[in-house]
């Protein structure tokens, strides 16, 4: 597939995916108000945040590819990274099934996609990290080791035991979660070397830009308050920086 048609058709997916689980965010929160639930503040506390996440990924599709998108050496990565970001809240239905009342999908079912997803996001940052290394030498072969981690990340959040109660957490499930986080440290590292390597402004102001947007993210999917307002502070902050930080400057 070219490779434009496949980066407009995954913006497309992520913008879509963007309107639906937004609309249903929306929708628990307003059912919340018209049914005077009693633990509407719990709903909001938990919810806007990540109803907020998911408004500020979509800002990015329009105006990287406006403004410096192909400047940057991972830039063709970055629109599967915030469409994998966009997808990762999918966690938030089993929650949402309990407040409206309305069963989606099973829990189980809906715990290996977060997991995919998460993983991937981690993944393809990973890979972004490698190609902004070598400063895009060896983008074809970044592509094609992603797609390796991007299908072996799905096997393994498809077969990987795992709890029917969310509730309850399991081994399985924690041990996911430290290895998407042991990605997630690994593309940092990889950000500062390239800044320790070129000792650039650039590459400062980029290895901060995901730093912010990697923990916002994490934080902002615990949907603990009032971390997750933290959380979001770091996310939104980190979106501005990837909008503007460009290597010619802002």
């Amino acid at each position: 597939m070219n490779k434009g048609l496949f980066t407009n058709l995954i913006s497309i997916l992520q913008v879509l995916s963007s309107l639906l689980m937004s609309w249903l965010l929306g929708y628990t929160l307003m059912s919340s108000i018209d049914n005077d639930l009693s633990n509407h503040l719990e709903i909001l506390t938990g919810f806007f945040p990540l109803f907020l996440l998911l408004i500020l990924t979509v800002f990015p599709i329009f105006i990287l590819r406006l403004k410096h998108r192909v400047a940057a050496a991972e830039g063709p990565l970055l629109p599967l990274y915030l469409f994998f970001i966009t997808m990762s809240s999918a966690s938030f239905l089993p929650r949402i099934e309990d407040y409206i009342g309305i069963t989606i999908f099973s829990f189980v079912f809906v715990q290996r996609l977060s997991f995919f997803f998460l993983l991937s996001t981690e993944i393809v940052l990973f890979f972004a990290s490698l190609v902004n290394y070598d400063n895009g030498k060896n983008l074809k072969h970044s592509n094609m080791y992603t797609t390796l981690g991007l299908l072996t990340t799905f096997v393994l959040s498809a077969t990987i035991p795992l709890n029917s109660n969310y509730n309850v957490a399991n081994s399985h499930s924690t041990g996911l979660l430290f290895i998407a986080i042991a990605i997630m440290l690994l593309a940092l590292l990889t950000y500062f070397a390239n800044f320790l390597k070129d000792k650039e402004s650039y590459a400062l102001k980029r290895f901060i830009t995901f730093v912010f947007l990697s923990i916002g993210h994490i934080v902002i999917l615990t949907g603990i308050f009032p971390f997750s307002i933290f959380g979001l502070i770091l996310y939104t902050v980190g979106i501005l920086m990837l909008c503007f930080v460009s290597p010619n400057g802002y």
